[in-house]
């Protein structure tokens, strides 16, 4: 296993042990996904129903 340095473009820096590079991205992107989710930004997503004219 080897170790990959990955940076975000908000300047986090972070080590991870993964056997290929491509996984150590997707091991980021998870991460990356997790921190976000636990700092409590998201989207939201709501239907906009069409206005009807009178």
């Amino acid at each position: 296993m080897k170790k990959y340095r990955v940076k975000y473009d908000f300047n986090e820096e972070i080590e991870i042990e993964a056997d290929t590079e491509k996984e150590a991205e997707k091991m980021a992107w998870e991460m990356l996904r997790e921190t976000i989710h636990e700092c409590g930004f998201g989207v939201d997503v709501e239907e906009i129903e069409d206005e009807e004219e009178e």
